[in-house]
C-alpha cells in the first residue's frame, strides 16, 4: 500500500525561541486548563475536553496491560521519513490525514511527574502542551519507573501548537513513554545496543496500542553521524509489523542543519519491508 509523502514547512527560529518565562507561564496555564477540563480557543469558542482527558488517564497503563486491537490496518512496507519539525506538528499532520499516531515522549518516565514539568518544558513541547504528566501520575504508572516496560497514554488530547498557541480543536495521539532516553549522547556513545533495544520497545508498544504512524524526536544536541547509523541498523533488524511510517522529527535550527542533513540523506525515501 503506497503512503504519500508528508509535505511540511521547516521549523523557523522565531517559533522555537520562546523566553523561559513564557514557557513557564505556558506550563502553569496548561496545568490549570487540564485540571479545569476546558479552555477558550482563539476562535472564542469554549472547548471542553474533560471526557477525552479523563479517558486517556483511565486507560494509561504499561504496554502489556493494553488489549491488542482486534483490527489494525497493515502496510506492505514501512516508510521512513524525516522532517525539520517538531513531533507535535508532524503528528498533527498525520492525524489530520486520518492515521492513528503514536508520539514517543523524549523525556524518560522518572521525569514525568507533574511537579517536574517546568524543568523539562524547554525541551519537551509535548509535556507543556497536554496533560501527559497528569495521566502518568494519576494512573500510578509513575511508580513503574524502575521497570523496563513502556507506559502508554492512549489518545491523549493535545491542546497547543509547538509555539504555545491553543488549538481551536484538540487532536489526539497515543503517547509512549520509556524508562530511558536512548538518544542521550552519553548513553548511546558507550552502549550502542541500547538504541536497538529502544526501537524494539517502541515497536512493542505501538503493536499494543494499534497506531499506524510513529513519530520520534531528535534534538540538535546529538552526534548525528553515529546516531543515524545506529537507528538505521536498528530499523533494518527489528520487525516493524506493518507500521505505515516512522517519522523522525529533527528539531535542528542551526544554519548548517548539521543534524538534519545526515538524517535526510540516510532516511528520506527509505522503505523497509521487514514486516
Amino acid at each position: 500500500m503506497f503512503l504519500p509523502p508528508l509535505q511540511l514547512a521547516p521549523l523557523s527560529l522565531e517559533s522555537m525561541s520562546l523566553p523561559v518565562k513564557v514557557i513557564h507561564n505556558l506550563v502553569r496555564s496548561t496545568r490549570d486548563i487540564v485540571q479545569r477540563g476546558w479552555y477558550v480557543a482563539p476562535s472564542q469558542q469554549k472547548v471542553i475536553f474533560r471526557d477525552a482527558q479523563d479517558a486517556a488517564c483511565a486507560c494509561t497503563a504499561a504496554a502489556s496491560h493494553l488489549a491488542k486491537p482486534r483490527y489494525r490496518r497493515t502496510y506492505d512496507a514501512t516508510s521512513i521519513m524525516v522532517h525539520n519539525q517538531t513531533a507535535l506538528a508532524v503528528g498533527h499532520a498525520w492525524q489530520q490525514r486520518g492515521y492513528r499516531v503514536a508520539v514517543v515522549n523524549p523525556t524518560p518516565l522518572r521525569l514525568c511527574h507533574p511537579s517536574l514539568i517546568r524543568s523539562v518544558a524547554e525541551q519537551n513541547i509535548l509535556m507543556r502542551s497536554s496533560g501527559l504528566a497528569e495521566c502518568i501520575f494519576k494512573s500510578g504508572s509513575y511508580a513503574l519507573n524502575q521497570r523496563t516496560e513502556p507506559v502508554v497514554v492512549p489518545q491523549l488530547p493535545i491542546l497547543r501548537t509547538h509555539d504555545g498557541d491553543l488549538l481551536d480543536t484538540p487532536w489526539n495521539c497515543d503517547v509512549i513513554t520509556l524508562t530511558d532516553n536512548a538518544f542521550d549522547q552519553d548513553i548511546y556513545a558507550q552502549r550502542h545496543e541500547l538504541v536497538l533495544q529502544w526501537v524494539q520497545t517502541v515497536v512493542y508498544a505501538v503493536q499494543h496500542v494499534g497506531a499506524n504512524i510513529v513519530v520520534l524526536t531528535v534534538g540538535n544536541d546529538v552526534n548525528a553521524t553515529i546516531l543515524v547509523r545506529l537507528i538505521y541498523d536498528a530499523l533494518i533488524r527489528v520487525k516493524l509489523h506493518a507500521i505505515a511510517a516512522i517519522n523522525i522529527a529533527v528539531t535542528d535550527l542551526s544554519y548548517e542543519r548539521s543534524v538534519l542533513l545526515p538524517f535526510q540523506q540516510r532516511f528520506d525515501g527509505l522503505t523497509i519491508t521487514n514486516c
